[in-house]
C-alpha cells in the first residue's frame, strides 16, 4: 500500500514537471555566477537543475546521519557483549563458591 502511495506521488510529481516545463519552455533566466560569469537558462532547466541539487544535497547529509547512526548502534551492540561477557564470568564464579561451601 504504502509502494503505491510513493507511486501515485512521484506520478503526480512528474506529471506537475512535466506540464511545468511545457507551460515555461520559451521563458529564460539569466543566471550570474562567481567572477562575473553568467549564462542564460530556460527556466524548467534551472528549476530541474536547482531540485536536483537539493535531492543530492539532501541525500548526502541523511547518508551522513544514518552512517553516524550505525556506528553508535555498533559501539553499543560491543559495549553490550562485553558487558553479557563480564555478566557471565561473574556467575559462573559465584556458582563456584556456592558449590564448594
Amino acid at each position: 500500500m504504502r509502494r503505491l502511495f510513493y507511486l501515485l506521488v512521484i506520478i503526480v510529481v512528474g506529471l506537475l514537471g512535466a506540464t511545468f516545463a511545457i507551460e515555461n519552455q520559451s521563458q529564460t533566466v539569466d543566471v550570474q555566477y562567481y567572477f562575473g560569469f553568467s549564462k542564460t537558462l530556460p527556466l524548467p532547466v534551472l528549476v530541474y537543475i536547482v531540485l536536483a541539487v537539493g535531492i543530492i544535497l539532501g541525500v548526502l547529509l541523511t547518508l551522513i546521519w544514518v552512517v553516524r547512526a550505525k556506528l553508535q548502534l555498533g559501539k553499543a551492540k560491543r559495549q553490550i557483549r562485553k558487558l553479557e561477557a563480564n555478566a557471565s564470568v561473574s556467575d559462573s564464579r559465584s556458582v563456584s563458591v556456592t558449590d564448594s561451601a
